[in-house]
């Protein structure tokens, strides 16, 4: 745990680069965009995950709140995107 808050800015650079190049394969490339879709969402909320981590270590609780509500908005978007990928929606 101290790794990954002694890394933090690191960690979230290279979430937030994965995010944006998953962004480009998704609308480049239609055959893939189904796979890709949920990724991109489950990176998102560990990005969230992480910040929120990071502000409650710090005492920051009103940030760590809306980081958690923001990582619950992602995983709730990767569920169902995976629900679409399955024919479920």
């Amino acid at each position: 745990m101290k790794f990954i808050l002694k890394r933090y800015q690191t960690i979230s650079i290279w979430l937030s680069l994965l995010i944006i190049s998953l962004a480009f394969v998704i609308d480049s490339d239609r055959s893939a965009r189904n796979v890709f879709v949920p990724i991109a969402f489950f990176a998102g909320m560990l990005l969230y995950m992480l910040g929120g981590i990071r502000e409650w270590t710090q005492s920051r609780l009103t940030a760590a709140l809306i980081e958690a509500s923001l990582a619950v908005c992602m995983l709730i978007g990767g569920i169902l995107s995976l629900f679409r990928l399955g024919g479920l929606l």
